[in-house]
């Protein structure tokens, strides 16, 4: 089970609905207590949602620091092992991340992202549990690769279930939770294939781990390219 908090709605935020964008939230780190790092957007309509998310963090109780950069939260930066993180530049800047780094005193491990398809750190990773992480391997240079590889297990992901959210997903304890819109399209349809592959790869993965997994109808997210994990921000790690 999960406390789920709500961030309340503001007219004029269309996107607000996709809060793993918002911020990243950090366990304490060193002698700093739990903060967060809000998002600066590049992408027309979507600035304002970080002040929205800023009030409901200040709320509970975090500290929170504004980027200086373009960093879109925790849907492009994530925890692999304490103190050591992997971020996505794409839509993310690299200065944003190196000033993650220097300002808070983290290691992040830095991938390129360029298959438009794939735009985020959570097109290509899901973090399991502890010590293991779902990579779309095919989608990050190879030094990337063995670069996290030396903080955790890689499961590797196929790329056409990656292209239908297969790490999109979002663990609740022994739950792994993911969309799935495969009976919405026509078995001769190419996205068809796409998420029958995902599905046989999350069944495999949680058969082999003991996780129950669990599908949902995502149709309206994927209209604007947004998977499940898209609209989850874990304010903490416990269960991890």
């Amino acid at each position: 089970k999960a406390h789920i908090r709500l961030i309340p709605s503001t007219p004029g935020l269309q996107d607000q609905v996709y809060v793993a964008n918002v911020a990243a939230v950090f366990d304490e780190q060193e002698h700093r207590g739990s903060f967060a790092v809000l998002a600066r957007f590049r992408a027309r309509g979507r600035p304002g949602e970080e002040l929205a998310g800023e009030r409901f963090l200040n709320d509970l109780g975090f500290e929170t620091f504004h980027s200086p950069y373009f960093f879109e939260g925790a849907a492009d930066l994530m925890a692999l092992a304490p103190g050591v993180f992997v971020g996505a530049v794409g839509r993310t800047s690299h200065e944003a991340l190196e000033w993650i780094g220097k300002s808070f005193g983290v290691k992040i491990i830095e991938c390129e992202l360029t298959n438009p398809y794939l735009y985020h750190l959570d097109c290509v990773l899901f973090r399991v549990g502890a010590g293991e992480v779902a990579l779309v391997t095919s989608a990050l240079k190879t030094e990337t690769v063995k670069e996290i590889e030396k903080y955790c297990e890689v499961i590797d992901v196929p790329p056409d279930a990656a292209l239908s959210g297969a790490t999109n997903c979002v663990r609740i304890g022994s739950e792994i939770l993911c969309d799935d819109n495969s009976s919405l399209l026509e078995n001769n349809n190419e996205l068809y294939e796409h998420e029958r592959s995902k599905v046989r790869f999350l069944e495999s993965m949680c058969n082999q781990r003991g996780y129950q997994l669990k599908f949902f109808n995502g149709s309206e997210f994927l209209k604007s390219g947004a998977g499940l994990s898209c609209m989850f921000l874990k304010l903490n790690d416990i269960g991890y």
